[in-house]
């Protein structure tokens, strides 16, 4: 794909990401996601189901994403996150699906400074792309230990695991199961 292309349609994307509305916002999350579901096919698919190219406009089906792209989509997310907490749930939904690498450190940053105010949707998505990242053992071990002791996230994960959607107990859980198999 020729690279004016490729600039082009990420950048829609990135656009739809700082709209004011809603529901375009939302799409572009979508969308932002099958693109990086693509990109990064090791991850597991277990509990997602597959959803097909007819989702993706030409021009996104054709991109691929490495690290330096998935970085900057990370920083997209990351604003969001922290301007639109009516977006929040879907937005780290979107962020599961980066790789392992690039996502750990920014998501642990994020949570540092709004994980408290997430609401039960948004909490559960964000420990759902801990679960995968620290399952998919691509945050090395060095990694994990260096950023975890950073900040509390065992208590605002522990803190998680006591709500009463189940959705969300559930995932903190084996959050916290995955951490302390990390040594933490």
């Amino acid at each position: 794909m020729k690279k004016r292309y490729r600039e082009r349609a990420l950048n829609e994307l990135f656009a739809g990401l700082q709209s004011e509305d809603f529901d375009r916002r939302e799409h572009a999350l979508f969308q932002l996601a099958l693109v990086l579901r693509r990109t990064n096919p090791e991850r597991s698919k277990q509990d997602l189901p597959e959803l097909g190219n007819e989702s993706l406009p030409r021009e996104l089906r054709r991109i691929r994403l490495g690290a330096e792209d998935q970085r900057q989509i990370v920083d997209q997310l990351s604003l969001l996150i922290a301007s639109r907490s009516e977006s929040r749930a879907t937005a780290f939904w979107t962020l599961c699906e980066v790789a392992a690498e690039v996502g750990w450190a920014p998501t642990l940053a994020l949570l540092k400074s709004c994980g408290a105010q997430l609401d039960d949707e948004a909490a559960f998505q964000a420990c759902r792309a801990l679960r995968r990242w620290l399952e998919s053992a691509k945050p090395s071990h060095e990694l994990a230990d260096a950023r975890i002791g950073a900040f509390a996230l065992i208590d605002l994960v522990r803190a998680w695991g006591t709500s009463d959607y189940d959705r969300l107990g559930r995932e903190a859980s084996a959050v916290l199961e995955r951490l302390r198999g990390q040594g933490q």
